[in-house]
């Protein structure tokens, strides 16, 4: 019986670890009332997005942007009319993979902060919802291990806009979900 329980410690010291281990990989479900992984409405796809840029989920995040995504950042600042960045699904795919691959990142937080839900200003698209965002409100922290290097973004002066996009899934006709479909970023200064 011993050899029983200690061929068992053995296996579970060697696997993942036990959920009340602090160093374990194991997720405990969410609680009542937590929306993290529901994208049936447009801000709990947003509150989904910060999760999983948080946690570097280079698989989840596919299905938080719609294939047909486009992005863009807009400098107002710069000299003759703005820097504009463009930025597809791929790229915003690559990013997240690319932070899940690169070891020297030990913690990456995203947060948002409160969220403006307007009515669709796309009068081709009157059932997209739009989010906006204020830079003040936001917060972006990426800390590496190296030396203790950190990036904290807290980007005041810029307004970020979110479309999104209903859509019907093939295998729960009866569900409604909210995909990003559009992102823009304006700076205009004063940071």
């Amino acid at each position: 019986m011993l050899l029983c329980v200690v061929a068992l410690g053995a296996l579970v010291l060697a696997g993942d670890g036990c959920i009340f281990d602090p160093a374990s990989t194991h997720k405990p479900p969410p609680g009542p009332g937590q929306k993290a992984y529901d994208q049936s409405e447009p801000d709990f796809t947003l509150h989904r997005l910060e999760n999983v840029y948080t946690n570097r989920d280079s698989v989840l995040i596919k299905d938080i942007y719609d294939s047909t995504y486009v992005g863009t950042s807009t400098d107002q600042t710069a000299g003759g009319g703005g820097q504009i960045l463009n930025f597809s699904y791929a790229d915003e795919i690559d990013h997240v993979a690319h932070l899940a691959r690169d070891h020297s990142i030990a913690t990456v937080t995203l947060s948002f902060g409160s969220l403006t839900r307007l009515p669709s200003d796309d009068i081709s698209h009157p059932d997209w919802a739009l989010i906006q965002i204020s830079g003040s409100n936001m917060r972006l922290e990426i800390d590496t291990q190296a030396e203790s290097t950190s990036v904290r973004l807290n980007p005041v002066g810029e307004t970020f806009t979110f479309k999104l996009r209903p859509i019907t899934p093939a295998n729960t006709p009866t569900d409604t979900l909210w995909t990003i479909v559009r992102w823009d970023e304006v700076y205009v200064g004063g940071a």
